[in-house]
């Protein structure tokens, strides 16, 4: 497991801060990282792949699509990612 080094300072670490206007997505509703390493972020426009660089809107296999664009609850799951309008126990 990776951790900080506790004798770092803080300014010697790099970080970025998402905006809007930088493509970060409003209204975000669930975040969940996938096993190929991945953040999935859904939204009320549908479901995006966040790669520490660039969002990209994900659009299903041709003939396909989802039940519904509106997904509140994610699960990065080893085979990709589960989805869901309510939440399951």
């Amino acid at each position: 497991m990776a951790a900080l080094n506790p004798h770092s300072l803080a300014s010697q670490y790099g970080d970025t801060a998402w905006r809007i206007q930088d493509g970060f997505i409003s209204q975000v509703s669930s975040i969940t990282q996938t096993a190929d390493g991945y953040i999935r972020i859904a939204t009320g426009s549908g479901l995006f792949r966040f790669d520490g660089v660039k969002f990209s809107l994900w659009t299903p296999p041709n003939n396909q699509s989802l039940p519904s664009i509106v997904l509140n609850y994610l699960l990065g799951a080893r085979e990709g990612v589960y989805g869901s309008e309510q939440r399951q126990v």
